[in-house]
C-alpha cells in the first residue's frame, strides 16, 4: 500500500519529479469540477436505495461471476454505440459526397451562369449603341425633314397665294406669311449651302410681294368704302354737331381690327425692303387724306360758325375752338393706333395739317386786335389753359406747337399795340380839361363801376394774372425793373408821409403827457413868446379838472382826430388805387408802426396813473381804434 501511495503521490506531485504534470488551466478546471460536486446536493434516498440495490457476496466465486456478468453487459452497450458511430460516419460520408456533387454543381452553374451574364452585358452594349444610332439617325432624318421641308413649302404655297381673296379674308394668312418669313431667312442663310436656293429665295420673296401688295390693296379699298358709306351725299349735309363725329369715328372704326391686323404683316416687314416700307407709306396716305376730307370740311364749318356767334368775345372764341381742336386732336390719335400699331411721322404731319387750319383760322383775328386788355388776355389763356396744361401730352404735341406759333404772333401784336398806345397817349399826350378834373373823375367813375357789372373785355388789367403777358427782354436798359424800383421808392415815401401824418397828434401826445413842462414851454415859443391871457384862462381852467379827467378827455380829442385823418387816407388810396390788395400791403406797414407808438403810449398812461380806480376812469382806447 505505502508503494502505490507513493506512486499515487508521483502524479500528483506539482513539481518537476510528476509523473503527469497538469497544467494550471487543466487544474483550474478541476477546481471547478471539484466545487461543482460539493455545491451539488445528494438524494440520500438515491444513495439508500443504490445501497439497497448492491448485491452482497459471501465469497470470491460470487463476486467473480458478478463482475463477469457487469463487464459483459458493459461490452455489448459499448459495441452497440460503436456501430451507431460506424453507421452515423458511414452516413456522413455518404453526405460529404453528395454536399462535394453539389458543389461541383454549383461550380458549373455559376460558370454558366458568369457566362451569359458576360454576354447579356455585351448584348446590352450592343442594343445601347443601336439605340444612340437609331437616335441620331432620326435627328437625322428630322433635320433633312426640316429642311427639306423649306423647299417643299413652295408648292403649298403656291396654290395658296394664287387666290386673292384667300389671302384676305382666310384666317390663315397670318401663320402663313410667318412660314413665309421663316422659308426667307432659311434660303437667305443658306444660299451657298443648297444649288438651287436663290431660285426658292427669289420664289418666297415674290410670293412675299404678291401678298403684302394684295393687303395694301385690299386695305386701301376698304379705307375708301368705309369713307364712302360714312361721306354725306352733298355739302348742305354736313353739321358740326356731335351726331356727325360720332359718324364719322364710331363707324368709320368698323373695320378697324381687321385691317389693323393686316397692317401688322406690311409694318412688321418694312425692313426687309425698301418696296414695303412704300406699301405702308400708301396705306398711310391714303388713310390720312380720307380722314382729313372728312374732319376738315366739319371743322371748317365749326369754326365759321364759332367765329360768327361769339361777336367781339375773343377769348371766348378762342378758348371754345381750341377746345374743339383739343378733342379732334385726341379722338384722332387714339382712332389711328385702331388701325395701326407703330407711330409714323406721317400722324405729326396730319395733326400738323389738322391743327394749321386753327391758327389759319385765328390768326387774322388776332392781329387785327386794338384793343390791348383783349390782346393780354388771349396770350393768359393761351399760355395757361393750352400750352402749359397740354405740353407734356404726345397726341397734343401739334396742337401745342400751332398754339406756341398763335401766342408769338398775339404777343407781337400787343408789343406793336403797346407802342403805339405809348406814341400815341403817353409821348404825344395833350390833356383836356376833363382828363385833369381829379379827384371829381375818380369819384364818377367809382360810382359808375358800382352800379354796372363790368364786361370780360373792360376789367383792370391789373388783376390780371402776369403769366400771360409778353416776356419782353431789352438790351440796353431792364425797364420793367426801372418801373419797380421807381414804384418801390414812391410806395416807401408814400408809407413814411402816412405815418408821420398819422402819428404827429399821437408824438405829441405822449410828449405832453410824458414831459408837461416841455411841451408847454415849447407851446408858449410857438405862439410868441409871451403868456398871453387866453392861455393863463386854459391854464386855470385845467387846473381846476383832475389829471385823470384831463387826460382822458385829450385822448378821446385824440382818437377822434386820429380815425378822421385815418379815414381820409383810406379813402383816398380807394379811390386813386382801386385795389384792395395793394391798399392791405401799404397800410400794413404804416399799422405795424402805429401799433409800437401805441404800446409807447399804453405804457406811459400805466405808468403815470398806476392805481386801479384812475385805470377805470381814464378809459385807455383799445389798439383797433388805431389800426
Amino acid at each position: 500500500m505505502a508503494s502505490s501511495a507513493d506512486w499515487v503521490d508521483l502524479w500528483e506531485r506539482d513539481d518537476e519529479k510528476s509523473l503527469a504534470p497538469l497544467s494550471s488551466a487543466q487544474l483550474e478546471f478541476i477546481d471547478s469540477l471539484t466545487s461543482l460536486c460539493k455545491d451539488t446536493p445528494v438524494n440520500k434516498e438515491t444513495e439508500d436505495a443504490e445501497e439497497g440495490n448492491r448485491p452482497s457476496y459471501s465469497n470470491l466465486l460470487q463476486f467473480h461471476n458478478w463482475y463477469t456478468k457487469l463487464d459483459n453487459e458493459m461490452q455489448c452497450k459499448n459495441d452497440a454505440r460503436f456501430q451507431n458511430i460506424l453507421e452515423y460516419h458511414a452516413k456522413c460520408q455518404q453526405l460529404s459526397s453528395i454536399l462535394n456533387q453539389v458543389l461541383t454543381h454549383l461550380k458549373k452553374l455559376d460558370e454558366e451562369y458568369s457566362a451569359a451574364l458576360s454576354k447579356t452585358r455585351s448584348f446590352y452594349k450592343s442594343c445601347d449603341l443601336l439605340i444612340q444610332q437609331q437616335h441620331g439617325l432620326i435627328v437625322a432624318i428630322e433635320a433633312i425633314n426640316e429642311k427639306l421641308s423649306f423647299f417643299e413649302e413652295l408648292e403649298t404655297m403656291s396654290k395658296k397665294f394664287s387666290s386673292p381673296t384667300m389671302l384676305t379674308l382666310n384666317e390663315s394668312l397670318v401663320p402663313l406669311l410667318n412660314r413665309l418669313d421663316e422659308c426667307i431667312n432659311f434660303m437667305s442663310q443658306n444660299e451657298s449651302n443648297y444649288l438651287e436656293a436663290s431660285t426658292y429665295l427669289n420664289d418666297y420673296r415674290r410670293f412675299q410681294t404678291s401678298a403684302l401688295h394684295t393687303i395694301r390693296t385690299h386695305v386701301i379699298n376698304t379705307l375708301k368704302q368705309t369713307a364712302t358709306q360714312v361721306m354725306p351725299e352733298n355739302d348742305n349735309v354736313l353739321t358740326p354737331n356731335e351726331s356727325v363725329f360720332t359718324l364719322y369715328y364710331g363707324k368709320f372704326q368698323t373695320n378697324a381690327h381687321r385691317i389693323k391686323t393686316l397692317m401688322q404683316q406690311i409694318e412688321h416687314r418694312t425692313n426687309q425692303s425698301e418696296l414695303y416700307s412704300q406699301y405702308l407709306d400708301d396705306c398711310h396716305q391714303c388713310y390720312f387724306e380720307i380722314r382729313e376730307s372728312l374732319i376738315g370740311s366739319v371743322l371748317a364749318l365749326a369754326m365759321e360758325e364759332m367765329i360768327n356767334s361769339s361777336g367781339r368775345n375773343f377769348c371766348s372764341l378762342v378758348r371754345s375752338s381750341a377746345n374743339l381742336y383739343i378733342h379732334i386732336c385726341r379722338d384722332e390719335y387714339q382712332l389711328y393706333f385702331q388701325f395701326f400699331s407703330q407711330m409714323n411721322a406721317s400722324l405729326s404731319n396730319f395733326l400738323d395739317r389738322l391743327c394749321m387750319s386753327l391758327y389759319d383760322k385765328l390768326r387774322p383775328i388776332v392781329i387785327h386786335l386794338e384793343h390791348l386788355e383783349s390782346l393780354s388776355e388771349i396770350c393768359a389763356l393761351i399760355k395757361s389753359e393750352f400750352i402749359e396744361e397740354n405740353i407734356h401730352q404726345d397726341e397734343l404735341e401739334s396742337f401745342v406747337k400751332t398754339m406756341e406759333n398763335l401766342l408769338q404772333d398775339t404777343q407781337e401784336r400787343l408789343v406793336y399795340r403797346c407802342n403805339i398806345y405809348i406814341q400815341t397817349n403817353i409821348l404825344n399826350y395833350t390833356p383836356a380839361s376833363g382828363d385833369l378834373a381829379y379827384p371829381q373823375k375818380l369819384e364818377m367813375m367809382k360810382s359808375i363801376s358800382e352800379n354796372l357789372v363790368a364786361d370780360d373785355e373792360h376789367r383792370p388789367m391789373r388783376t390780371r394774372s402776369d403769366s400771360g403777358t409778353p416776356q419782353i427782354t431789352e438790351k440796353t436798359i431792364d425797364s420793367q425793373k426801372a418801373v419797380d424800383n421807381k414804384i418801390k421808392e414812391k410806395c416807401e415815401e408814400f408809407i413814411s408821409f402816412t405815418y408821420d401824418y398819422l402819428a404827429k397828434d399821437l408824438n405829441s401826445f405822449i410828449l405832453a403827457t410824458n414831459f408837461p413842462a416841455v411841451t408847454a414851454t415849447a407851446a408858449m415859443v410857438s405862439e410868441g413868446g409871451g403868456v398871453s391871457g387866453d392861455s393863463t384862462e386854459e391854464k386855470a381852467a385845467e387846473s381846476s379838472v383832475s389829471p385823470v379827467k384831463l387826460c382822458k378827455l385829450r385822448l378821446k380829442e385824440l382818437v377822434q382826430t386820429y380815425q378822421s385823418k385815418k379815414t381820409s387816407i383810406e379813402k383816398s388810396m380807394s379811390l386813386y388805387l382801386a385795389n384792395s390788395e395793394t391798399e392791405a400791403i401799404i397800410f400794413k406797414q404804416v399799422k405795424t408802426k402805429i401799433q409800437l407808438l401805441y404800446e409807447q403810449l399804453v405804457k406811459i398812461l400805466l405808468t403815470k396813473f398806476p392805481s386801479d380806480s384812475d385805470k377805470a376812469e381814464l378809459e385807455i382806447p383799445p389798439l383797433k381804434a388805431f389800426i
